[in-house]
């Protein structure tokens, strides 16, 4: 069920059952996607409800800052566009998580894990969610910002630093590292 539980405030009676809860989050998020709009949304890209989620749920465990969420799904669409591996880090933690229950960085040998969640390895989305996306990385993943944006690196700040190629990407990786080295 992993993607398919929409992340909200639910009120519900004491008492109420396992089932009955998991009911009311699928419900909601059947709800949220039987919208016209979205419906419409999702025929212009060519999606279906689980490439969504799975898009939204990488979306969403990128950042923390939603205001980032669309420039990011930009990224992320501009890359398939190209025919590129999406190279998605929260895809690598996440079949990290299930080899070893904590992890606080991702190491080069984990880019070599070979599992279709692997985006560094396989190209495409991963086959299914990797998290339970909420609302702002859904429509961020429906509605993507459009710019010549590839790549993108933490900037120090909680946020990131987007590139629109290779050489600007490397400039902003040595950024990140030096405030790194200089933070410690």
């Amino acid at each position: 069920m992993e993607g398919y539980l929409l992340p909200d405030t639910y009120y519900f009676h004491e008492g109420s059952t396992e089932k009955e809860v998991l009911k009311k989050l699928v419900d909601a998020m059947l709800t949220l996607f039987n919208d016209n709009e979205i419906k419409a949304r999702m025929k212009h890209l060519r999606k279906n409800m689980h490439q969504i989620l799975t898009m939204a749920s990488i979306i969403d465990g990128e950042s923390n800052k939603i205001s980032e969420f669309k420039r990011i799904a930009g990224v992320y669409y501009n890359r398939l566009k190209k025919g590129w591996k999406l190279q998605a880090d929260p895809t690598v933690q996440y079949v990290v998580r299930q080899k070893r229950k904590k992890v606080n960085k991702i190491y080069y040998k984990d880019l070599e894990i070979d599992s279709k969640f692997n985006t560094y390895k396989y190209y495409g989305l991963p086959p299914a969610p990797i998290n339970n996306p909420g609302k702002d990385a859904i429509m961020a993943a429906l509605y993507p910002e459009e710019h010549e944006y590839f790549y993108f690196v933490a900037d120090g700040s909680g946020g990131h630093a987007f590139s629109r190629n290779s050489r600007e990407h490397q400039i902003q990786v040595n950024r990140y590292r030096n405030w790194r080295r200089n933070s410690k």
